[in-house]
């Protein structure tokens, strides 16, 4: 009985013909799916690998570069901003400078207008005591030739007037 279980032992893998047909077989296989699978496929992962980390370096310099664009862009907006910002203080100071120099402007011609008005009124005022003075020494003639009762000669007349108008002329009027 011992022979009969050698012998199934030895049936499962028997070396005859078959055998070595299979194990051809299967190294042929392997051999043309290495050629024709494994080595493409290995390339393949290695080409993809590759391309991967391209497109992750390409991608990180990308970045990199859109940062640098990113702050070189903020750099140029906040000097924009500063630049606009001293453009409106200048515009600011220019319009303070020309704002005093309107009311300078302002200022010197009122002052020019009361001086013209206060001229004219002190010609007014001497044109006005003037004809006051005249009228006043027509009335005091007048009142005068009632009183003494005759007419005055001309000579007589301007005498008077002088010394009326001597003793009248220093006399400020009041309102």
């Amino acid at each position: 009985m011992m022979v009969q279980v050698a012998q199934l032992r030895l049936g499962l893998v028997e070396p005859n013909a078959t055998f070595f047909f299979t194990l051809g077989n299967a190294i042929i296989m392997f051999l043309i799916m290495k050629h024709f699978l494994f080595v493409p496929m290995s390339n393949f992962i290695k080409s993809r690998e590759e391309e991967i980390k391209n497109q992750y370096a390409g991608a990180q310099r990308v970045e990199n570069e859109a940062k640098e664009l990113k702050s070189q862009y903020e750099m140029k907006i906040s000097e924009a901003k500063a630049e606009g910002d001293q453009i409106i203080k200048d515009h600011i100071a220019k319009a303070e400078v020309k704002a005093a120099q309107i009311l300078k402007n302002a200022e010197e011609e009122a002052e020019s207008y009361k001086q013209k008005v206060d001229k004219k009124f002190a010609d007014d005022m001497s044109k006005a005591t003037s004809e006051l003075k005249d009228n006043f020494a027509e009335l005091t003639m007048l009142a005068a030739s009632k009183v003494v009762g005759k007419e005055l000669d001309k000579k007589g007349h301007q005498e008077l007037i002088a010394s009326v108008i001597s003793e009248v002329g220093d006399v400020k009027w009041q309102n």
